[in-house]
């Protein structure tokens, strides 16, 4: 539920493996602190001015204002942000332009600014990790820091979606034909499965299934003679494909043990055929 930094994804681009690693956190100097906010940020370099720092006072510092080689963009409300610059090194500053850089045990520091609740506030800050690295160098004309943040759901987010109507897909119907089956295979009269016969005499209801059907279809069931003993015409809504067989004939008469051959047809996807039996 907490906001804060996402320090894997926060990372100089577009080369970051040659650039003085970044620190992103909430800034504590004295008994102020920054105040978390969940947005992201981006650090734009350049090489020439492009923003001034503000003047604010923050836990005892005064931030002066001064012309800078960046600007901060807020890029959850896409818009660029003021803040303040501590240029603690001066490495390649001048009067006229103070750049974002870091020698050996002194590096320079940004502290973001939002205007929250009509009070400019200082929240997050920028600068460079502790360990210096002397194959590293420092962010030139090009260069972006991407500050990220792990953020909680807010009242603004709205998570969209487009729904489109099922469909079947005639090639991966064909395909599919295959998983058809029938259960149970071979049909024993005592299966255990059935349900409990409720009635005084006779052994109660029997039926077969067949899974995994394409929407529409006549499956037909026949002797090993040839001879036509049920049609079953099945159509379903999309994921529904199973029918089932009483295990009477057309004629309402319950068929004989023995050996069935079923051939399925589906309508412009193709055939499928196959065997059952019923046994004692």
């Amino acid at each position: 539920p907490q906001v804060t930094p996402d320090l894997t994804r926060t990372q100089w681009r577009p080369n970051g493996n040659k650039i003085h690693r970044p620190d992103f956190r909430i800034p504590t100097v004295g008994f102020n602190k920054g105040k978390k906010v969940a947005y992201d940020y981006e650090i734009i370099v350049g090489s020439t001015a492009l923003d001034t720092s503000s003047v604010i006072n923050f836990g005892g510092l005064r931030f002066s204002e001064l012309p800078v080689n960046f600007k901060i963009r807020n890029l959850t409300l896409n818009k660029q942000i003021d803040f303040a610059f501590l240029d603690t090194d001066r490495t390649g500053s001048t009067a006229q332009l103070s750049l974002l850089s870091r020698v050996r045990n002194q590096f320079d520091a940004v502290f973001f600014i939002e205007n929250i609740d009509g009070v400019q506030t200082v929240t997050w800050f920028a600068g460079f990790a502790p360990t210096f690295v002397d194959s590293l160098r420092n962010p030139q004309a090009g260069d972006t820091l991407r500050c990220v943040t792990t953020k909680p759901f807010l009242k603004s987010d709205a998570y969209e979606f487009t729904m489109t109507g099922e469909r079947a897909d005639k090639g991966q119907a064909a395909q599919e034909l295959s998983r058809i089956r029938v259960v149970p295979n071979p049909y024993v009269a005592a299966a255990s499965w059935e349900p409990r016969n409720p009635f005084n005499s006779g052994r109660g209801p029997r039926s077969i299934h067949f899974n995994h059907l394409p929407q529409q279809c006549t499956i037909r069931i026949f002797t090993v003679n040839g001879e036509l003993v049920k049609t079953i015409e099945h159509n379903s809504s999309a994921g529904d494909g199973t029918a089932e067989w009483d295990l009477l004939s057309q004629d309402n008469l319950s068929v004989a043990y023995g050996i069935y051959v079923y051939h399925i047809e589906a309508p412009g996807i193709g055939n499928h055929i196959g065997k059952l039996a019923v046994i004692k």
